[in-house]
């Protein structure tokens, strides 16, 4: 069985080169196992999961790869942690190719992005004044990098995965909700602010004003 995961792990692996061509198919699959997939990740029940992965869609190609049949080697327990352990990479690995290739034929540079807000920390960390309400000008991509121009911190770099484009519509929502704060409302810091950019102070997430 292990065998037989790591055969078809490599095939997939080695037809990385053609997912540009079938991109419009293969993003029409996946969006539609995409409830089935996350519900078979996070099944506790081992028998389950090998029940129902081997009817999940394969790409084309891969009906190809040999059957194998192995004979039980190894405890029930060990076979319950390699599954475990594989359940755990797959995961990984599709949530990692769905970003990489939406984030790929979506963002360009020139395009104003900002940092995803599922991003709770970037693998190149924040810097000292970005933060999940900055937006920024693409400068340049390179591989799987990013290099941002954000108004408080030019040439930040990140990952194309953390990274989302900002569209008008994001833009005029953004001073729509703006506009309707006036002189006298009760307001509070959103939480989704992480360091207001004049700093604390002795205020928190939790403190009420009034705006004057």
């Amino acid at each position: 069985m292990v065998g037989k995961i790591r055969d078809q792990t490599e095939i997939y692996n080695n037809r990385a080169a053609d997912l540009e061509e079938q991109l419009e198919i293969e993003i029409a699959t996946l969006m539609g196992q995409e409830d089935v997939m996350d519900k078979l990740l996070q099944t506790e029940d081992n028998v389950y999961f090998l029940q129902n992965f081997e009817s999940m869609p394969r790409p084309p190609g891969a009906e190809a790869a040999p059957r194998q049949t192995l004979e039980p080697v190894v405890s029930l327990s060990e076979m319950n942690n390699m599954l475990s352990e594989f359940k755990a990479k797959l995961e990984n690995f599709c949530k990692q190719e769905m970003d990489n290739m939406f984030a790929k034929f979506q963002i360009k540079v020139g395009d104003r992005v900002r940092v995803k807000s599922s991003v709770k920390t970037p693998k190149f960390n924040w810097g000292c004044t970005v933060t999940h309400q900055s937006v920024g000008v693409i400068k340049s991509i390179t591989d799987e990098s990013v290099i941002v121009d954000f108004p408080e911190h030019k040439s930040w770099k990140g990952l194309l995965s953390e990274m989302e484009r900002v569209t008008a519509d994001h833009v005029s929502g953004v001073s729509a909700q703006q506009t309707k704060i006036k002189v006298g409302d009760r307001v509070r810091v959103k939480l989704s602010v992480n360091s207001p950019k004049r700093s604390w102070g002795k205020v928190t997430h939790k403190s009420v004003g009034v705006v004057k």
